[in-house]
């Protein structure tokens, strides 16, 4: 760490065995953490520049590493293929690891912090569940190799840019509300045609229950109701809807 006023030495070097691909302050801005081609990310102390906890490993290089908002979390991503979530202070992985199809080379958090956002060389991008490593979408074409990819300020839509054919695409992505209503859930099951009976075996699900369930939806759409105006949306003729229902 150097002053930038004096150009003077502030802490004792803080040190990867390979090169660094990547740094950024915590919030608090009392803790860095940095990304690097040794395999690992490493969370410092600004005040010492002495590392805290054990080095966050992959099994390539990582690519990039980013504090949630709170500080209470790392993400690392790495051309290892997947994605990790780590306990700020202890080091500890939070989850298991979010397995990508490529080598990932973006990640952020979403501004309320319960969201990730990353995206591949591969050229997609995807939303990821903070607390527990869960994919919220389907992989998201970014476009040939996908390069870039944010949140607005709302959380609200993401931004993505593709390195090789110059395509920016942006999506809305509200976060869906819980708990998930049981009408939309019967919906889903007659859409698929299939669901899982109590004793957890599947069964077929009748085109009348789905002609019931489309019957119980309100003709009106709530302005604040997510589940009615997607569902709304999604029974829509395609080629008259837009493009999304938000």
């Amino acid at each position: 760490m150097w002053d930038a006023q004096t150009g003077e030495p502030v802490t004792e070097r803080l040190q990867h065995i390979d090169h660094v691909e990547w740094a950024e302050f915590s919030p608090d801005s009392q803790r860095v953490v940095s990304a690097s081609s040794d395999n690992t990310a490493r969370i410092w102390e600004v005040r010492t520049g002495k590392p805290i906890g054990p080095p966050l490993r992959h099994a390539r290089t990582v690519q990039k590493a980013v504090f949630s908002p709170d500080g209470h979390r790392v993400v690392t991503v790495s051309l290892d293929r997947t994605a990790r979530i780590w306990d700020a202070r202890s080091g500890e992985a939070l989850t298991h690891p979010l397995m990508h199809d490529s080598s990932v080379s973006q990640v952020c958090f979403s501004a309320d912090g319960r969201r990730i956002l990353t995206s591949c060389w591969s050229g997609t991008a995807r939303l990821w569940d903070a607390d527990t490593g869960r994919p919220l979408t389907e992989c998201l074409d970014a476009g040939d190799g996908g390069f870039s990819a944010c949140f607005d300020s709302t959380g609200r839509r993401i931004v993505s840019g593709a390195y090789i054919n110059g395509i920016v695409r942006v999506w809305d992505t509200p976060p869906a509300p819980t708990p998930v209503p049981p009408w939309f859930l019967a919906l889903a099951e007659a859409v698929a045609g299939t669901r899982l009976s109590t004793h957890g075996n599947t069964e077929l699900v009748s085109r009348r229950e789905l002609g019931d369930v489309v019957q119980r939806l309100v003709v009106r759409v709530s302005e604040g109701d997510f589940y009615e105006r997607l569902s709304q949306w999604f029974l829509a003729d395609p080629s008259q809807r837009p493009a999304s229902p938000f």
